[in-house]
This record gives C-alpha cells, sequence and structure tokens, in this order.
C-alpha cells in the first residue's frame, strides 16, 4: 500500500505539527509505503523534522498512490480514496476563538472533504460528537499518543531560559496564545492566590505568540518563555508544581497527557475534550470561572496529598495512549477504506 501523507502544517510547532510528524514517525515501520506531499513546503523543511536516515519518500502532489490521507483541510490532485483528520470544530462551536479566515478555511476544508467522498477519522469522541451532531458527518475515531520523550526528567535544575535559571515547583501553562487557550482567566486566577503561594510558584508560560491574545501582566510572578525546544519541554513538565490547561474547547488536548507522561499533577477544564482526555486524572474546573481555577490551583499546590495521587493517577492515564497503537489502528482503516 501507497499512502500520500499531506505534509502542509508537518513543521508547525503547534499541536497540528504534533500530530501530523508523531503519526508519520509512528506509520513508519509498518507494513506500508509512505509519501510525504510537500506541495507547500521545501522538502528540506519537512525532512529536517525528521531524524537522519528516516527513509521517506517526498514529492509534489503525488499521484501514483493507492490512498491520500488529508491532515490540514487542503484536497489534493489524487483523485482515489481520501482520509481526512478532523481534529476539533471549535471554529463552529466557539467562532470568535479564531480568526474568520481560520474559520473559513476550516469548514470549507470540512465540507469539500466530504463532497469528495473522504472518510472521517476524529481525534476524540467530542470531535466525533461534534461532527455528526453539527454537520451530519459521521467517523471514526483514533486517538493519538503521547510522544517517547515525555518522560520524567531527573534533572535538579532547570536552565532552559537564557539568563534566568528555573527552579523546580512553578505553575506551567504551554500553548500558542490566542483567545481559545483562555489565559487572561489563568492570569486571573494565579494573581489571586494567596501571596505566598504565588511567590514559590510563579506562572510559567511557553508557547509563540498567536493573536487576539491578552496582553501579558505586569507581574514579577508572570514568566513568559516564548517557545522552548522538543528537548526542553519533558523537563519542564517533569519539575512543575502543577499544569495549568483551562482551555475554553480542544479537539483533544495532547499536552494534557504529555504532561502526565512526565509526572507534572494537572489543572484543566472540566468540558469536552479536555475532560475525556484526562479521566480521573486531573483536577477539573470551569474555565469560565476564575475562582474554580484559582481553587483547583490551590488545592494542587497547597495539598501534596492531591498533588501526588494525580501524579500517580497522570502516569497510568498517560500510559494508555500510544503513538503505535493510533498508527496501528490507522494503517488497519487505510486498509478498510481501499476493500470499501
Amino acid at each position: 500500500m501507497r499512502v500520500g501523507i499531506d505534509t502542509t502544517k508537518l513543521a508547525d510547532r503547534d499541536g497540528l505539527g504534533v500530530y501530523v510528524r508523531e503519526l508519520v514517525m509512528a506509520l513508519a515501520p509498518l507494513d506500508i509505503d509512505l509519501v510525504l506531499d510537500c506541495r507547500d513546503t521545501d522538502p528540506k523543511r519537512i525532512r529536517a523534522c525528521f531524524e537522519p536516515g528516516m527513509s521517506i519518500a517526498i514529492e509534489r502532489d503525488p499521484v501514483d498512490i493507492d490512498l491520500y490521507h488529508i491532515t490540514a483541510w487542503q484536497l489534493p490532485r489524487f483523485q482515489g480514496p481520501l482520509i481526512t483528520t478532523c481534529y476539533d470544530l471549535t471554529f463552529l462551536s466557539h467562532p470568535h476563538t479564531h480568526t474568520l479566515d481560520n474559520r473559513i478555511v476550516c469548514l470549507t476544508g470540512v465540507l469539500e472533504a466530504s463532497l469528495a467522498g473522504a472518510r472521517f477519522v476524529s481525534i476524540s469522541q467530542t470531535t466525533r460528537d461534534a461532527l455528526r451532531d453539527r454537520l451530519g458527518i459521521e467517523s471514526d475515531v483514533i486517538y493519538p499518543g503521547v510522544a517517547k520523550r515525555f518522560q520524567p526528567h531527573d534533572a535538579s535544575h532547570l536552565g532552559v531560559a537564557p539568563g534566568r535559571d528555573l527552579e523546580p515547583g512553578f505553575v506551567l501553562s504551554v500553548g500558542t496564545r490566542q483567545p481559545r487557550k483562555n489565559l487572561d482567566r489563568l492570569y486571573a486566577a494565579h494573581r489571586a492566590l494567596p501571596a505566598p503561594l504565588r511567590e514559590r510558584h510563579p506562572l510559567l508560560l511557553v508557547g509563540s505568540d498567536g493573536w487576539g491574545e491578552i496582553a501579558l501582566p505586569d507581574d514579577p510572578h508572570v514568566m513568559p518563555l516564548g517557545e522552548v525546544s522538543d528537548h526542553d519541554l519533558p523537563a519542564l513538565f517533569s519539575h512543575a508544581a502543577c499544569f495549568a490547561y483551562p482551555s475554553l474547547a480542544e479537539g483533544f488536548g495532547m499536552p494534557v497527557i504529555e504532561a502526565m507522561a512526565c509526572g507534572a499533577p494537572v489543572v484543566t477544564s472540566d468540558r469536552g475534550a479536555l475532560r475525556e482526555a484526562a479521566g480521573d486524572a486531573a483536577r477539573l474546573v470551569e474555565p469560565t470561572d476564575v475562582d474554580s481555577i484559582r481553587e483547583g490551583l490551590a488545592a494542587v499546590l497547597e495539598d501534596s496529598e492531591t498533588a501526588t495521587r494525580l501524579r500517580r493517577r497522570g502516569f497510568k492515564r498517560a500510559a494508555r495512549f500510544h503513538w503505535s497503537r493510533c498508527a496501528t489502528e490507522m494503517l488497519a482503516l487505510y486498509q478498510r477504506s481501499l476493500t470499501a
């Protein structure tokens, strides 16, 4: 079987880029020939995303394939069987958290893929239900996994920020700064903690600039790091006293299980896919209620038994999500699509 895969977003540092890279690497060892479609990306940039020596074909608009997997809503020139991954429908459920251009691209992509007869795969039950209920499109569910690099880091000191040393015990936030991540309420919740608690547990912000973002507070206990390397992120998760992810909506929430895999107690939203990802292994909060977020943070930061319990449950929860399983299930879906 020769499968073309859309790499439009493969080199991006956000969750979509992580999904495409990890899926490709998990599929590569299986009994399948992958062809990475580089129609909108420099082939050298694609190659740089993988380990040296990893042999995968890279072509522009491949047509000599059996099936094509759309990962970023752009239909290929290929006229055969199509698979398309649907990450979320927040552009419909939470339109104010997306730019108009992005809403148009996403909705157009979903409708065009459906009209082209593509078979949809959702990354969560929440996304599957939204796709069916809002657009009448049925889909399979294949969960993403946790990359192997996300595991406890035993370093006792962190030095990932130029000019400053980071001591363990911070509250960590990870994600592109944009309205959906709900950072204004996280800032307010952290600011409302008792002063000694804020001083011991500063809020560390990791992620690139987005759009429509709330201005960073003028607060010595809020530390923006910007983007960090794939190597440094697991260390940050490992030494966080708490990972705070009170997002308004997600298609799955990979940072939640990545944090759990590294041993970080998690505080996240009691909504949709985030509740689905976290299970009973996180402190769930109401994301539109600053007091609820503050109480969630305080419960983890002030009570070592709560933190230990969440840490233990988090390891078990994260262990359920494997990229190898995702790839195996995806391969089976490819095979079913070719024989349908």
